[in-house]
């Protein structure tokens, strides 16, 4: 099983709700743009844990970690 963030679960129930439109345009971008918040800040969190540590080095924590 993949670890989800809380982003990516929220994500996924509401795509499963048959109340709120997938197509919405608006809550798509918002959903997007939340996603990209989240993985930043898994990303920075990440850096400031590890000392020394590049983008690079918390942009790889979170793809292995976050399987993306």
């Amino acid at each position: 099983m993949k670890n989800q963030t809380a982003v990516e679960w929220l994500v996924e129930k509401l795509q499963n709700n048959e109340d709120i439109s997938r197509e919405s345009p608006y809550i798509n971008s918002l959903l997007r743009q939340a996603l990209a918040m989240e993985k930043e800040q898994i990303v920075e969190a990440y850096k400031a844990d590890m000392i020394p540590m590049s983008d690079e080095d918390g942009e790889q924590y979170y793809n292995e970690t976050y399987n993306k």
